[in-house]
């Protein structure tokens, strides 16, 4: 087998895991939430109450583990050392270095928003995030869990770990895969509704986590700037519902 064909191989199939790890993303969602809201009504109970909740959160946890462990595998065909590391203190000051860098972004995209609209409109997809949480407790818990823990550790694992591992890992311009990762991070956050405006802005978010991830080598670093970013987003958003 030549390199160039071993090379458009490993494309394809980074091709296949990007497919069907965003597949694996949507199932694991709407699995979740058509299987607690079914089994209490089968049983009796409110389909948005306790029981649909806790079954809610078991059933999100449970498929982020098994979603998690078929990704992992996917990735470490090309990268096998990828996976779970003891944290260094050299390599966590990047996780500040990369909220740093999304706030300075976010600064950026409001500029341009007010420049050229006159206005700072909420992107799409948070005002859906935000619409969900509103309908109920159970709403607002799939809300909280799926920022929190699910997007950090399964949106990383296909935008940084699939992407970035997959496509123009060995290039010579090492911004290249850090760019299609970011690219298509954001496309993934306005495909239902596209925005110029919201997609800079989860595009460039996207490229902070990129950058941490091949800067410290490990995916952890990664997965925890995104779940800090989206922890304080989350804690925003609770706080404008409880008003």
């Amino acid at each position: 087998m030549t390199i160039t064909n071993s090379k458009i191989i490993k494309v394809l199939v980074g091709i296949s895991w990007l497919i069907f790890g965003l597949v694996l993303d949507l199932l694991l969602q709407f699995g979740s939430v058509m299987g607690s809201k079914s089994i209490a009504l089968a049983l009796g109970q409110d389909q948005a109450g306790t029981l649909a909740s806790i079954l809610l959160v078991l059933f999100l946890v449970g498929s982020l583990v098994a979603v998690s462990w078929i990704l992992v595998r996917g990735i470490q065909h090309v990268a096998p050392k990828l996976g779970w590391h003891t944290f260094e203190g050299q390599k966590l000051i990047w996780v500040f270095y990369g909220y740093m860098m999304t706030m300075a972004f976010g600064l950026i995209v409001v500029g341009l928003k007010i420049a050229l609209v006159g206005d700072v409109p909420v992107a799409d997809n948070q005002m859906n995030l935000q619409n969900i949480a509103s309908t109920s407790e159970y709403g607002l818990l799939f809300i909280m869990v799926l920022s929190i823990l699910v997007a950090p550790i399964i949106e990383e694992l296909i935008f940084r770990g699939i992407v970035m591992n997959y496509f123009f890992r060995d290039h010579a311009n090492w911004w290249l895969n850090v760019v299609l990762s970011a690219m298509l991070f954001g496309l993934f956050h306005v495909y239902s509704a596209f925005n110029l405006f919201d997609f800079l802005q989860y595009t460039l978010m996207g490229l902070a986590m990129a950058i941490v991830y091949k800067k410290t080598g490990q995916i952890q670093y990664a997965i925890l700037l995104h779940g800090l970013n989206n922890a304080i987003a989350s804690a925003m958003l609770l706080m404008l519902i409880m008003n």
